[in-house]
């Protein structure tokens, strides 16, 4: 079984295959010099806080960098639990706190992201 880091750089070198995107944007959507993203490609590592923007740039969602559930899911779920957290009661905040967390440490089953999305469709039609 490959490491992580060999993943995530196999990952970066696909999604950086596309002749639309180069180094230098993803450098610039993370924020980084184009010699830091060549080491990216080389070791694999690098700040899981920019999958997010890795994952807008490149149209992969979130599961596909983490290895997730094989069904693509929407990056912009997690973003629109944020959005709720804004409006939400301290009780709701604290639930979608540890969705987040659990999200982001990968923890979440694809019966898990369906529900969030049913609930991304209900909240987004009121």
């Amino acid at each position: 079984m490959l490491s992580t880091a060999t993943r995530m750089a196999a990952k970066l070198a696909e999604a950086t295959s596309d002749p639309k995107i180069k180094q230098a944007d993803v450098a610039a959507a993370c924020g980084v010099t184009k010699q830091a993203v060549q080491g990216w490609l080389k070791t694999g590592r690098f700040d899981k806080k920019h999958l997010p923007k890795l994952s807008k740039l490149t149209g992969k969602p979130l599961t596909w960098w983490l290895d997730a559930a094989a069904d693509p899911v929407d990056p912009s779920l997690l973003g629109a639990l944020q959005d709720w957290r804004l409006q939400s009661s301290a009780r709701s905040v604290q639930v979608i706190d540890q969705l987040t967390l659990l999200a982001k440490k990968n923890k979440l089953g694809e019966a898990d992201w369906l529900l969030i999305e049913q609930l991304v469709q209900r909240f987004s039609q009121k």
